[in-house]
């Protein structure tokens, strides 16, 4: 559920419109409800990730004000399971937008994606050299042209027999003599 209606639902009848209104709160020091909009200025923070963190510890557990007796305290959504993480995370970006905080900035995407090419590119490059070098730096032959690579008949007669065949017998089949 997006958040401002969740603010609209569950926050508004205490922290007014758009988090402006200062609700009456009997019994309390301030009297009013605290706003969210402008939030107070101990909370507040430009990076967004500690202005979540802020706001997040009363969203969750909640928040009795000081005084004698007061009328309204801050529900533990959380704690009490009547939000979900989901839920409770929408409220706390739109309390971030209500006051001039991008929620975006919180969001980390990891690699940049020309940094994330390049790296993939780097990796490519060495893994077809490294392919190279282990075809074509080890055997003779490998890399040539397939017009000069040896063939069977032009490699030396010991390696050019079969199993159990000596050299010796080997030119004895062919015709050729000692």
């Amino acid at each position: 559920m997006h958040g401002e209606l969740l603010f609209n639902k569950r926050c508004e009848r205490c922290h007014g419109q758009e988090g402006k209104d200062n609700v009456p709160n009997p019994g309390s020091d301030d009297g009013t409800v605290p706003p969210l909009n402008l939030i107070d200025r101990a909370l507040f923070n430009e990076d967004p990730v500690t202005f979540a963190e802020n706001i997040d510890r009363y969203i969750q557990h909640g928040s009795m004000p000081d005084g004698p007796n007061p009328e309204k305290f801050m529900p533990a959504w959380g704690d009490d399971l009547k939000l979900t993480q989901e839920m409770i995370s929408e409220v706390e970006a739109y309390v971030l937008k209500l006051n001039g905080v991008d929620r975006a900035k919180i969001m980390t995407p990891g690699v940049r994606p020309w940094v994330f090419f390049l790296i993939c590119l780097i990796a490519f490059t060495l893994a077809i050299a490294a392919r190279g070098m282990y075809l074509g730096g080890t055997d003779k032959g490998a890399g040539e042209s397939p017009d000069k690579a040896q063939t069977p008949q032009d490699k030396p007669d010991e390696l050019n027999h079969d199993e159990g065949t000596s050299p010796e017998e080997t030119a004895g089949l062919s015709g050729e003599s000692k």
